[in-house]
């Protein structure tokens, strides 16, 4: 009898054989086998490796994980978000530590020209205070032509006689002088309402900039938090595969040791052939299995080594952003992330992915809330990063 083939690649359907062969040794090895189809990929179809998803390093999430935004709460020991989750915060935390230092920046420049103004202001006031010193001096002293009601300091000063020719020195009345100290003191009262404002400026702009300051640490500790969860969970996403793997090849090798005692046992010609075709078989998924676990370690070693070059550019952005800033910090982001083990402001909760204070709250000193989505990772990766 000819041998039964594949219809769209010719190759002999060993299944119908295999399993024919289990059934005639008895029901024990047909229900091994069951479960072994059950548990087991085809034979004929090598396991592929796992794609990757669309621009990104990290291999897309494995089965069984809860979807990007899920509110499923976290549980130890299973994985709350997909890979990409801890990517996805990593990239938004550079973007906003980015905008951040620009704003630090910008509020540096403004300090900067305030500062300036105010001493100018200062500067103006005091002089005006002197001239008013003076005037009200001359006044006081009955320093004043008649002719023209300046005092003589004021016609001095214009290279003029004092007093003008046919005119005489007179003293103001008490009336005048009021006058001329509320008109001297109008310039100096503006000046020094100015230099309140321009305070009370500074003092906002200051504590907006402390504000980026802050923001920019926690921001750089959210982003070591964030590798190091990726970190985690690429790891543990390939273990998972492997162990899923190895079991499949404990399982190959219970069946061919099984079948090698009865091929031992038998006393048929024709059953040893066909326990000796169903032997091959089974070693050939083993050695696919091999294979394919050799393609998850090398899959590993790719998305590892991409991973580490994406971290590698984004600490280097985050050096530069902020080294070139007027942020006031120093900042060397570690590769390798932040333990999980860390309290949760130690690991960047407070991080406002880029908000900072406004003037009416620093007014009324109100104090921000932590976000929900940043709190939310941060627990689920101190909950599952272990």
């Amino acid at each position: 009898m000819s041998e039964q083939r594949c219809s769209c690649c010719a190759r002999p359907l060993r299944r119908k054989l295999v399993l024919g062969t289990a059934a005639a040794l008895g029901g024990g090895l047909a229900a091994g086998l069951a479960r072994a189809q059950n548990d087991l990929l085809s034979p004929f179809a090598p396991v592929k490796p796992k794609p990757s998803a669309a621009g990104s390093p990290i291999a897309a999430s494995p089965a069984g994980q809860a979807p990007a935004g899920s509110s499923a709460p976290p549980s130890r020991g299973g994985v709350s978000f997909p890979i990409s989750e801890p990517r996805n915060m990593a990239e938004q935390t550079v973007s906003a530590i980015a905008s951040l230092c620009r704003r630090a920046t910008e509020l540096a420049a403004q300090l900067d020209k305030l500062k300036a103004e105010i001493a100018a202001l200062r500067g103006k006031r005091a002089e005006l205070i002197a001239f008013m010193e003076a005037e009200m001096e001359d006044y006081r002293n009955g320093l004043f032509c008649s002719g023209c009601n300046r005092t003589k300091r004021d016609i001095l000063s214009k290279g003029d006689t004092f007093p003008h020719p046919g005119q005489k020195i007179i003293a103001p009345t008490p009336e005048q002088i009021a006058r001329k100290e509320a008109e001297l003191q109008r310039p100096i009262d503006q000046a020094t309402a100015d230099l309140n404002k321009h305070g009370k400026d500074v003092d906002a702009i200051d504590a907006i900039k402390r504000d980026a300051q802050d923001q920019v640490g926690y921001g750089v500790l959210l982003w070591e938090a964030s590798v190091g969860y990726e970190r985690v969970l690429i790891l543990r996403d390939t273990k998972k595969r492997l162990d899923k793997l190895l079991a499949e090849q404990q399982q190959i090798q219970k069946t061919l040791d099984e079948l090698r005692s009865k091929e031992f046992a038998t006393k048929q010609a024709g059953e040893l052939r066909l326990l000796e075709e169903e032997r091959r078989m089974w070693l050939d998924v083993q050695r696919k299995r091999a294979q394919a676990m050799q393609q998850e370690r090398a899959n590993l070693q790719q998305e590892s080594a991409a991973a580490d070059r994406v971290r590698v550019d984004e600490q280097m952005r985050l050096v530069e952003v902020v080294g070139n800033s007027k942020v006031g910090l120093y900042v060397a982001p570690n590769l390798s992330g932040r333990s999980p083990t860390l309290d949760a402001q130690s690991l960047g909760v407070r991080f406002r992915l880029g908000k900072l204070l406004a003037r009416s709250e620093v007014r009324t000193g109100v104090v921000h809330d932590i976000l929900p989505s940043v709190e939310r990772f941060v627990l689920t990766y101190k909950q599952n990063g272990i």
